[in-house]
């Protein structure tokens, strides 16, 4: 009988089931940028590039418009950490209202010629027009303001133009005829920016 009792016990330890490994807690989800952290990152780089500029006002505005527009995790996390030049690289992530809000709030914050030179350089990187000769013009003026010899009052005139024409909505249904007229004025206008900057002493 003892035989058999110790042969069930041996039997019983063999078909007893392994013990089981601890669950391991499920990962933590990942940390998404808040408004606040989007909106210091936006202070601490511009804030060279937007003197003069009532940085109150502006990070108020800032916060209302990323929590009421909804900005995407992809512009947050940019805004975070942007770089000195990263203002339009940023910007573009944002759905073109949205991101014409954005423009906006920056610039009620500022009344400095400077600042507004930086608002309309980081607009023209978002610009798109579609016409080849026209995009190339878009890129000539962002040179141009770019250039220190050219005139500041000038520059900011020629971006806050050009952003304002270039911003008007556009349905990709413009007639054929209409698209080489604007071509043709596009690149007679590039040549003759190009022209003065120039003459200005800006090497292009």
């Amino acid at each position: 009988m003892r035989a058999i009792l110790v042969g069930l016990g041996l039997t019983a330890c063999w078909n007893s089931p392994p013990p089981t490994a601890p669950q391991q807690p499920p990962p933590a989800p990942p940390k998404t940028t808040t408004c606040d952290e989007a909106v210091k990152g936006i202070e601490r780089s511009a804030r060279d590039l937007l003197p003069g500029t009532d940085e109150k006002l502006i990070t108020e505005a800032l916060r209302l418009r990323c929590a009421e527009d909804a900005w995407p995790a992809v512009a947050l996390d940019c805004f975070k950490t942007m770089g000195r030049d990263d203002l339009g690289r940023c910007a573009e992530l944002l759905a073109p209202p949205t991101r014409d809000k954005f423009f906006t709030a920056l610039s009620n914050g500022t009344d400095d010629e400077r600042a507004e030179l930086a608002i309309a350089v980081a607009q023209l990187k978002t610009l798109s027009v579609g016409i080849p000769e026209c995009d190339n013009f878009v890129i000539a003026v962002g040179k141009v303001l770019d250039c220190t010899e050219y005139p500041l009052a000038a520059r900011v005139q020629l971006g806050k133009e050009t952003v304002d024409f270039w911003a008007l909505p556009n349905n990709g249904r413009l007639p054929g005829d209409l698209i080489k007229r604007m071509a043709t004025v596009c690149d007679q206008s590039r040549g003759e920016l190009e022209q003065r900057a120039v003459g200005a002493g800006c090497k292009l």
